[in-house]
């Protein structure tokens, strides 16, 4: 199946892999005994590329499912032949996209699509393949587990890091090959992005995962990605890539795909040692204000002069070095300046001041400029409505309410309507919720189970986990209160894991002389597990965690793995048990309190220190959305999570060890710009501080875009249609997208009436944008449309335009009102979505300025 010179380097690998696999050895050479030769190339090259996580927790027998299907592929799939090996293996074979969990998928998805793109081109198979894929998923916000394509799949949503996850997984099915890439970090605004990169034709292109349209190298991101600092895309295979790499994400290489969507240039960083010599070998990272955290797009090492070089953007990047224990930081804006020297030791940062920095995003300059015929935008509108209907009726399937109604009638009836919202949350999975709430167990337990749980665990655990952790964790159901033992001991999420049975297992395995031990000083469990799983970044794939069974069959398990199991353990134990929410250390129940049981930079097991917050007067303040709080760890600053949710106080005594932190914050304007300001002190031992939070302000012309607007019709009152463009020839339009009786759009109005008069003297037409005129009615906005002279009504249908311009001018599509200034060259230069006291005011300020 591969060259002889392929296979030298996989070879090798697949040896290294096959010698840390301990028990499951055995289990991989079985599997290879059942192999045809080009299917034992296929599993060894699986087993050589696959992180020992993945080695350690799935059975051969899956990954020999992926071989024999890539060998039908190359063999006899619908474009067999075409693809050269390297492409084959890294991008069709490969079993992993992300860090999602692993089924047996492909065949299923392959017989959903073979007959319906038989005798297509690869471009027009890719295109259909994405309407299939919007009939069966949509976006929606989830946590950060990524669930496995099959997931997905039965779920019909999906994040976009999940969507193109899927999306992924269906064109390899069927022979065609696919990756993931994403922003890591956008620099206009907050979060990030991931979407699916093609392999058609020999060429690379791009499309939104479920996101179909009738060509290719085009999606609502193709503008928002040109204003980004870095594109990412992994490789996993010991054959090294030809693209440029900028880090890796634990064994896996990742690539600068930037210059495919946007324009880029290079910066030089040097580093120099406090004596001025250069600093080989240093470690660098890149990073962009994103939220109010600075957060990495890339990572390297100097050369033996001290220098690297980074294809980047035209924004600012903050430049950090390491090594030896010395440290530096820079703030470097790459538009204007294309080299800088960082000095080990020495850094800007000033202790105990509040200093301001400005964070500057690349211009709107996208180098994939896809315009489509208004004939193939309808056809292609059409065919998405199709998709969109097909994947509603889909979801509307998933629950049975016979099924439903069985299994909630074996709980009392105060809990029925709560087991019947959680089989409904289920999805695909509803009938192993259904399964679980009919064993025979205490109702009040399964329920306090099924409580502790996220939204998305609904989606894919089963039965058997479910019913193991209850009766497992039952015993020690009186020893506790019931606000330690659910959360601490009774609910088996601990990270982002992948949740499965571990009790028996880890009771099994453990002597009865090392759990007595172990419950006598919990301590030992920290140290038992340091012993028998050895660490190796290197091996793994970014932040994938071995299950117990895994990591300690095998001996293998990464830091966040070593953390997760000994939680596991204690839990097991009866033992209330813990990673602290801000920064993931290892806690266990003590004396009233939880307590560090890992040794922590050498602190003692309890946070002496602290910080009171006071927020400034007239500010709001949200925790990552405008503020954070960042410890140093001797290489860089680590952002705590801190949240309300999570029960840890943002604005009482932030408990803390002793330590170097930087808060930082942000105030992100509609330019895509940050005005910030960070404050870096020492906290010692036993000190508490407080401290005012402070953030830089913008003048209005630092609140003006200038984004280029497609143009699209509304309808007049009368039924005509009207374009945009006819609407702001001769001065400016104020436009807003209204939702009646809802609290934003009431707000708006009500702000807008009051300012009645101003906005009958505004220098721009005002045009509210409705679904039909009986909004008219709405006694808001007829009160507000009493005090106003001049607004006008346009009808729209709220669909696909709508979110167009939305993400055209960075915001959440969707999100109403929707406010948008354009003026009379076609260019978006304000705009604000969903609830924003003060929108008004800042209206009238842009345009009277």
């Amino acid at each position: 199946m591969f060259t002889q010179k392929f296979m030298q380097e996989i070879e090798r690998s697949f040896e290294a892999q096959l010698n840390r696999l301990g028990e499951r050895r055995t289990e991989v050479e079985t599997a290879l005994s059942k192999c045809s030769d080009d299917e034992a190339e296929a599993l060894k090259c699986l087993y050589a590329s696959m992180p020992v996580s993945d080695a350690a927790d799935y059975e051969a027998e899956l990954f020999l499912s992926y071989a024999k299907h890539g060998v039908f592929l190359w063999e006899a799939g619908p474009f067999a032949g075409t693809i050269p090996e390297e492409i084959f293996a890294g991008y069709i074979l490969h079993h992993r996209v992300n860090n999602e969990d692993l089924t047996p998928c492909r065949p299923f998805f392959y017989e959903k699509l073979h007959k319906r793109i038989e005798g297509l081109s690869m471009a027009k198979a890719i295109l259909e393949i994405n309407y299939w894929c919007a009939e069966e998923a949509t976006y929606r916000t989830t946590d950060d587990r990524t669930a496995s394509a099959e997931c997905v799949y039965r779920s019909a949503y999906g994040r976009c890091g999940e969507e193109s996850t899927f999306a992924v997984s269906v064109f390899r099915s069927v022979g065609i090959p696919a990756r993931q890439v994403y922003v890591p970090l956008w620099s206009h605004c907050d979060d990030n992005h991931a979407w699916v990169e093609v392999w058609s034709d020999g060429m690379w292109k791009f499309l939104g995962a479920c996101e179909p349209e009738e060509v290719l190298n085009k999606g609502w991101f193709t503008n928002a990605s040109s204003r980004a600092m870095m594109v990412h895309s992994r490789w996993l295979l010991p054959v090294r890539p030809k693209e440029e790499l900028v880090g890796r994400t634990g064994m896996a290489l990742v690539a600068n795909q930037l210059k495919t969507y946007a324009k880029t240039t290079n910066v030089e960083v040097t580093v120099l040692n406090a004596d001025d010599t250069p600093a080989s070998g240093a470690e660098i990272r890149f990073e962009v204000l994103n939220y109010a955290e600075f957060g990495e797009i890339a990572c390297a090492r100097t050369d033996a002069k001290g220098k690297k070089v980074l294809e980047t953007g035209f924004g600012t990047l903050q430049v950090t070095a390491y090594k030896d224990g010395a440290y530096a930081e820079q703030l470097v804006d790459v538009a204007k300046q294309h080299s800088c020297i960082l000095r080990l030791g020495q850094t800007d940062c000033q202790l105990d001041v509040w200093t301001e920095m400005i964070v500057t995003a690349p211009k709107d300059s996208p180098v994939n400029r896809c315009v489509q015929s208004e004939e193939e935008i309808l056809f292609g509108r059409e065919k998405s409505r199709k998709a969109t209907k097909k994947r509603m009726a889909k979801e509307a399937a998933f629950y049975d309410e016979e099924v439903a109604v069985k299994a909630a009638e074996c709980m009392p009836e105060r809990f029925r309507a709560r087991a019947v919202e959680i089989m409904k949350f289920a999805c695909g999975n509803q009938r192993e919720i259904a399964k679980f709430l009919e064993k025979e167990m205490e109702p009040a337990l399964k329920m306090e189970l099924l409580n502790s749980l996220r939204e998305k665990d609904y989606l894919d655990i089963t039965a058997d986990s479910l019913e193991e952790h209850c009766r497992q964790a039952a015993v020690f159901a009186g020893k506790w209160d019931k606000e330690l033992f659910v959360p601490y001991i009774l609910c088996p999420r601990v990270d982002n894991e992948m949740i499965r049975p571990f009790r028996r297992f880890l009771l099994s395995w453990l002597s009865e002389e090392e759990r007595q031990k172990m419950a006598e000083e919990p301590k030992y469990v920290w140290e038992f597990v340091c012993a028998h799983l050895k660490s190796d970044e290197q091996l793994e794939y970014g932040n994938l965690i071995t299950s117990a069974q895994g990591a300690l069959t095998t001996g293998y398990g990464s830091a966040l793995t070593k953390r997760v199991v000994s939680v596991q353990i204690l839990r097991t134990l009866g033992i209330p048990a813990r990673l602290n929410p801000s920064d993931r250390i290892l806690e266990v129940w003590k004396d009233g309190a939880f307590v560090a049981l890992e040794e922590y930079e050498g602190q003692s097991e309890v946070r002496t220190a602290g910080i009171v917050v006071e927020q400034q007067e007239g500010k709001t303040w949200t925790y990552y959305q405008n503020w954070t709080i960042a410890k140093f760890d001797g290489t860089k600053y680590q952002t705590l999570r801190l949240s309300d949710e999570n029960g840890l106080p943002v604005y009482g005594e932030i408990p803390l060890f002793p330590g170097q932190y930087k808060i930082l914050t942000a105030n992100r304007l509609p330019n895509g710009n940050v005005f910030a300001k960070q404050f870096v002190f020492v906290l010692k031992e036993g000190e508490k501080r407080h401290i005012v939070l402070e953030q830089k302000e913008a003048d209005v012309k630092d609140m003006l875009e200038e984004n280029a607007i497609t143009d699209f019709t509304v309808q007049k009152e009368d039924g005509t249609p009207c374009y945009l463009s006819e609407l702001v020839k001769e001065k400016k339009g104020l436009f807003l997208w209204l939702e009646e009786g809802k609290e934003p759009t009431e707000h708006i109005l009500n702000e807008i009436r009051q300012r009645s008069e101003a906005y009958n003297q505004l220098p721009a037409n005002l045009y509210f944008v409705v679904r039909d005129m009986e909004v008219k009615k709405d006694p808001t906005l007829a009160k507000t449309l009493a005090e106003l002279e001049h607004a006008q009504f346009f009808v729209d249908d709220f669909g696909a335009d709508m979110d167009v311009l939305a993400r055209r001018m960075y915001l959440e599509p969707g999100k109403l009102p929707l406010i948008v200034i354009v003026d009379q060259e076609m260019r978006g230069i304000y705009s604000v979505a969903g609830y924003n006291v003060g929108s008004a005011d800042m209206i009238l300020k842009i345009l009277n300025r």
